[in-house]
């Protein structure tokens, strides 16, 4: 596959009229070919993996270890990789399973439909645990990961048989006036500029490519005034009022009334708040709200170290959601508690 340059993205979007939309997403990328870190390789691959087909869609998972199935999902729009030292832990006790979401630089194919993205994610996940015979399982996410699986929760309660929060995303920090559209509106204004060839273009869609090179014709299959369409009505989805991103009070509200157990972990920076973590679990009676000791002082570690490392190698830094040695124990602990009370 060729290679997609910073210098060679921005001078066809220049030609198209539209690299002034994609300040943000050119930050991503560093100077020369699109590059991916290589950082989480030293993770242990997993014992299986495989692509089933969902709706038309390939979808991409990884699966650790046997017993009571624990589904983990991205933070951002990361990777399985991102997920492995947890998986590796869990598997050694649990059916740990990871997979990559559609439209995130993973192995599964692009898609685009659904009223708000994490619908379409929420769909996805119920189906892909029904062909892996791993329903009821337990869901446990970071950040993006987060709304992905409330979503699910609420969408699909009786596949899930625990929640476990942590690193909710904010609508209170500095950067989500502009997030919506720096995940998906900001390529609308290019597809109906450029066509998708200016989106393919583009550093975040090169990656998505790049993971998965079937996606190149995918995309440019893909009708760009649908594509737009899809975009912007994904972005219109996040609101303000929303006490999490894309995740409501009637959200949550609707999920404690399922009475899915529910176990949060206290938000630890300005993107993932305490405020956050609280607000959530303030309309959810019935879970629990831990604020476990050392929690947050690793992960501010954890994150400079990831920073530290990207910057000496030269490669784009990964947010290391699933590095918290405290995360194993944690989960388990939750998972032993659920699974005793069930019993009763």
């Amino acid at each position: 596959m060729a290679t997609v340059t910073r210098r060679d993205t921005l001078r066809y979007l220049v030609g198209v009229g539209v690299a002034s939309t994609l300040r943000a997403d050119m930050s991503w990328a560093q100077e020369g070919t699109v590059r991916f870190s290589s950082r989480l390789a030293r993770w242990q691959t997993p014992r299986a993996n495989g692509r089933v087909l969902i709706d038309g869609v390939n979808v991409y998972y990884e699966e650790q270890g046997q017993g009571i199935p624990i589904v983990l999902c991205p933070g951002g729009r990361q990777t399985v990789e991102a997920t492995r030292p947890l998986a590796a832990e869990l598997g050694r006790k649990y059916r740990a399973l990871s997979w990559d979401r559609p439209n995130t630089q993973g192995r599964s194919d692009v898609a685009f439909k659904g009223s708000r993205d994490v619908d379409m994610w929420a769909d996805q996940l119920d189906m892909l645990l029904g062909r892996l015979n791993a329903r009821p399982a337990y869901l446990v996410g970071p950040s993006m990961g987060v709304r992905t699986n409330v979503a699910t929760a609420v969408r699909y309660p009786d596949i899930v048989r625990g929640l476990f929060i942590f690193f909710a995303s904010g609508n209170n920090t500095p950067n989500y006036p502009n997030l919506p559209r720096q995940y998906w509106g900001d390529y609308a204004d290019i597809a109906d500029k450029g066509g998708m060839e200016a989106v393919i273009a583009t550093p975040y869609w090169a990656g998505v490519i790049h993971r998965n090179p079937s996606n190149r014709a995918l995309l440019l299959e893909t009708n760009p005034r649908e594509f737009s369409r899809v975009m912007r009505r994904w972005t219109s989805a996040h609101k303000p009022s929303d006490v999490a991103l894309n995740i409501t009070d009637a959200d949550l509200r609707r999920h404690s009334a399922n009475r899915v157990p529910t176990s949060i972990i206290v938000g630890c920076d300005n993107a993932h708040s305490r405020e956050t973590s609280e607000r959530m679990a303030g309309l959810m009676p019935n879970a629990e709200f831990i604020d476990p000791p050392g929690f947050c002082e690793e992960w501010v570690k954890k994150r400079d170290d990831s920073r530290k490392w990207a910057a000496e190698h030269e490669e784009p830094g990964e947010q290391p959601y699933y590095e918290v040695s405290h995360l194993f124990s944690l989960i388990d602990d939750f998972v032993t508690k659920t699974e005793a009370k069930a019993k009763r």
